[in-house]
This record gives structure tokens, C-alpha cells and sequence, in this order.
């Protein structure tokens, strides 16, 4: 794609993506419970390795993971996500990210539709999101806890 690399997920990512999923930070607002070791990353990249999910590149660097999975139904339907080292954020580039992984879902798939959670309290990933105009369909009540702290996740969809 136009600005980044693209490379599908592979097990060949796993020691790269320990600065990734190890961070406690990254992967404060996501399922995944505590920072990887890298046993638990070749398995999350074993998982995922079916779907539409890319290592994203800039320069060369390793700069995080989108993808999008393919949800059950008949439908054309794929949850998003995104996930960028500490070192890009604030930077526009996980747009630029979403944006290039939404051009190319929709020249594999023009009638797919799109879902993604947002934990509260993760505001960039809010704003990236409604950036790309979706809209909050509903709101799971206490549905992510982290650390004893119960949070709202929001529904999106495009």
C-alpha cells in the first residue's frame, strides 16, 4: 500500500512484535491480559495468521499490527483493530493505517462491513475511528476490566 509496507503476519514476526505486545501500555486497552512473552506472541500470531491482519512497516521499522477479522455469518463483516508502538503515537499514523487497511478491505470485499470495540478511555483510538465516520451502535456497560477497573466498551460500526 501507498505510505507503508505491508507484510502478513507470519511467526517470522515474533521477536519484532515483543516490543508491541510486551508493553503494557499497547496493550493496555485490548484483550490482551499482560505483556507477552515471546512464546505467547508466536501463538497470538498462529491465531491470527488466518485473517487479513499485516505487520506495517515505515522505513523499515517494524511499527505495529492492523488487521481486520473476518466475523461468523453469511456477511461480509470484519472487526478491526490496530495496535502501533509507543514510539508512533501521536502522529497520525495509525490513520494513516486505518485508512490503508479500509482502502484495501473494501477492494478485496466492496460490501463488507466494519466493527470495532473501543475501550473508555482510549480516546485516539476514538477519534481515529470517527475520523473514518463510524458511529457508536451501542455500549457494553462495565464490558473490559483491566487491573480491577471496570471500563465501557463501545460498538462501533462502518
Amino acid at each position: 500500500m501507498n505510505d507503508f509496507k505491508w507484510e502478513p503476519l507470519s511467526a517470522n514476526h515474533a521477536e519484532e512484535l515483543l516490543a508491541l505486545w510486551g508493553d503494557r501500555d499497547v496493550i493496555r486497552y485490548t484483550a490482551i491480559p499482560a505483556p507477552c512473552s515471546l512464546e505467547q506472541i508466536r501463538s497470538r500470531i498462529d491465531s491470527l495468521s488466518a485473517f487479513d491482519v499485516f505487520v506495517i512497516r515505515m522505513e523499515g521499522e517494524a511499527m505495529g499490527v492492523v488487521g481486520c477479522i473476518r466475523m461468523n455469518g453469511p456477511e461480509e463483516r470484519y472487526g478491526v483493530f490496530y495496535q502501533l508502538k509507543k514510539i508512533f503515537w501521536g502522529k497520525g499514523l495509525a490513520t494513516r493505517a486505518v485508512e490503508q487497511l479500509l482502502m484495501k478491505m473494501k477492494e478485496k470485499s466492496p460490501s463488507a462491513v466494519f466493527y470495532a470495540d473501543v475501550v473508555a478511555g482510549n480516546i485516539a483510538s476514538e477519534r481515529i475511528l470517527q475520523h473514518f465516520h463510524f458511529h457508536c451502535i451501542s455500549v457494553e456497560k462495565d464490558g473490559f476490566e483491566r487491573d480491577g477497573i471496570k471500563r465501557d466498551v463501545r460498538k462501533y460500526k462502518l
